[in-house]
């Protein structure tokens, strides 16, 4: 009977520490996605859209920039009459969120409009 003892504790023992590494490795990876290093991302991409019905015709570029927190909106637009109007915004960021791989969320903290 004594063994029997010994036995049923290092088996209750030895789950609960199963139990607890288990859970250990589930909130790290859990806490890896919410959190990103928002200094080593920068990407910048070019467009170029038309858009039929209205004859427009937008050449630009946007930058994301979490290390500013900061996407940056650059469009030269050109109409069906010759018009040209310049497109130019900082959009800032804050409450920076990774929701899953490659996905992220955030609030926007303010615009800024250049003429």
């Amino acid at each position: 009977m004594h063994f029997h003892k010994r036995t049923l504790l290092s088996v209750a023992t030895l789950g609960m520490l199963a139990v607890s590494v288990v859970l250990m490795v589930v909130w790290v990876r859990n806490s890896n996605h919410s959190s990103i290093n928002t200094n080593e991302f920068l990407c910048t991409t070019r467009t170029v859209t038309t858009i039929q019905p209205k004859d427009i015709h937008a050449d630009g570029s946007l930058v994301l920039d979490f290390k500013m927190k900061r996407i940056t909106l650059q469009y030269e637009i050109k109409t069906k009459d010759n018009g040209v109007k310049i497109l130019y915004r900082d959009v800032y960021m804050k409450n920076l969120h990774r929701t899953a791989p490659g996905v992220y969320t955030f609030e926007v903290s303010q615009v800024k409009v250049f003429a």
